[in-house]
C-alpha cells in the first residue's frame, strides 16, 4: 500500500530518463516512470527497493536535489528528485526509519525465536527427568533446537 510519493526523474543513462514517481509503501519504495521519448522500446520502468536490500540511502543537494540508493550486491541507483531539498530530505528520513523499524522488528522475532527455542528446551529436559524421553534423544531434540538459533 502507498503511503506517500513524490514526483521523480531516474536517468539510465544520456539518452534514457524516466518521469515518474517514487512511492514509499509498507516494505519497499517503488519508482515508477515512462520514457519521455515516443520511439523507445522499453517505454515503462519500474524499479523495487525493498527496506532489508537497502544498506544506504542519502540525499544530495543540486538543481534536483539526489536521492541515492545503495542496495546490497547492486550498484547505486540515483533519483532525482522533482520536489524541493527539504521535502526531499524528510522523504529520505521517512524510508530511513522504515528500514529502521524493519531492523528492530527482525531483531525483536530473533530474541523472541530464541527464548521459545529456550522454553522448548527446558520443556524437553522436563520429559528427560520424567522417563519420558531418553538421554539420547533428549541430546538429539536440543541440538537441532539450538542449531535453529546458532
Amino acid at each position: 500500500m502507498v503511503k506517500e510519493k513524490i514526483p521523480a526523474l531516474l536517468e539510465e543513462s544520456f539518452t534514457k530518463e524516466f518521469s515518474g514517481f517514487l512511492s514509499l509503501e509498507d516494505n519497499k519504495i517503488t519508482f515508477t516512470g515512462t520514457i519521455s521519448n515516443p520511439f523507445a522500446f522499453d517505454r515503462k520502468r519500474q524499479i523495487d527497493f525493498y527496506y532489508n536490500q537497502i544498506s544506504l540511502i542519502s540525499t544530495k543537494k543540486g538543481i534536483l536535489p539526489k536521492i541515492i540508493i545503495s542496495t546490497t550486491g547492486s550498484k547505486d541507483v540515483t533519483i532525482h528528485s522533482s520536489v524541493n531539498y527539504n521535502e526531499t530530505v524528510e522523504f529520505t528520513r521517512k524510508i530511513n526509519q522504515k528500514i529502521s523499524q524493519l531492523q528492530n522488528s527482525s531483531n525483536n522475532d530473533t530474541v523472541n525465536g530464541t527464548s521459545s527455542i529456550i522454553l522448548q528446551i527446558e520443556e524437553l529436559a522436563k520429559l528427560k527427568d520424567k522417563g519420558i524421553i531418553s538421554e539420547c534423544e533428549f541430546d538429539e531434540k536440543k541440538k537441532i533446537l539450538l542449531n535453529k538459533i546458532i
